[in-house]
C-alpha cells in the first residue's frame, strides 16, 4: 500500500509540472506572441533618405509654374529610422541618421492587415520588410493665401502683390524608403 501511495504521489507531482509552450517562438517561453500592429512594425530600418530644408528662396516666377532647378535643393543619403512600440496601436518614429536633422514623430496610430501596417504618412509591407515614409516636420511652414501650391509638399509660391508672379520657397519635408534590419 505504501508503494502505491508513493506512486500516486509521484504521478500527481509530475502531472502538475507541465512543459512550457513556444508561443512567441522562443524555446521554453510561455509568453504569448505580440501580434499587435505596433509590434509588427517596430524595429530599425535602413535605406535612403531625402530632405528638403525649410525656407530656401527659389526666386520669382511668372505664373504658377515650378521654378527650374528646384530639385537641386534636396539633401539625400543613406538613412536610419527607429520605430518603437508606444502601445498596441501607436508607435514612435525617430529619424536617427541621414541627410535630415534628428526628428521624432508620435505617438502615431497604426493599423495592420495580414501583410501591411499603415500609419499617418507611411506604410510597412510585412513580407518584404519595406517601409515608406513621407512627412512634414515640426519646422514646416507655408502660407495659404495668394499661393501656388503645385510644388507641395516640397515648395510653395506666393504672390503677395497679386501681380501673377510667385516667389517660391521650400518647405521642410522628409522622405524615407528602406527595409527592416
Amino acid at each position: 500500500m505504501r508503494n502505491y501511495i508513493f506512486f500516486i504521489g509521484i504521478m500527481l507531482l509530475l502531472s502538475s509540472c507541465s512543459k512550457t509552450r513556444m508561443q512567441d517562438g522562443t524555446p521554453g517561453s510561455n509568453t504569448p506572441a505580440d501580434n499587435s500592429a505596433a509590434a509588427k512594425i517596430a524595429g530599425t530600418f535602413e535605406g535612403s533618405g531625402k530632405y528638403m530644408p525649410q525656407g530656401i528662396n527659389l526666386g520669382l516666377v511668372k505664373g504658377c509654374t515650378l521654378p527650374s532647378g528646384w530639385e537641386s535643393n534636396f539633401k539625400t543619403g543613406n538613412s536610419t529610422i527607429d520605430i518603437t512600440k508606444a502601445s498596441d496601436s501607436t508607435i514612435m518614429l525617430t529619424l536617427t541618421s541621414g541627410p535630415f536633422p534628428k526628428f521624432s514623430y508620435g505617438p502615431m496610430k497604426v493599423a495592420a492587415t495580414d501583410n501591411s501596417v499603415t500609419f499617418p504618412s507611411g506604410s510597412y509591407i510585412i513580407s518584404s520588410k519595406k517601409l515608406n515614409f513621407s512627412a512634414y516636420t515640426e519646422y514646416s511652414l507655408y502660407i495659404t493665401s495668394n499661393v501656388c501650391l503645385i510644388g507641395l509638399p516640397y515648395l510653395y509660391g506666393f504672390d503677395l502683390l497679386g501681380s501673377g508672379s510667385y516667389s517660391f520657397q521650400t518647405i521642410d519635408h522628409v522622405d524615407f524608403s528602406g527595409t527592416k534590419q
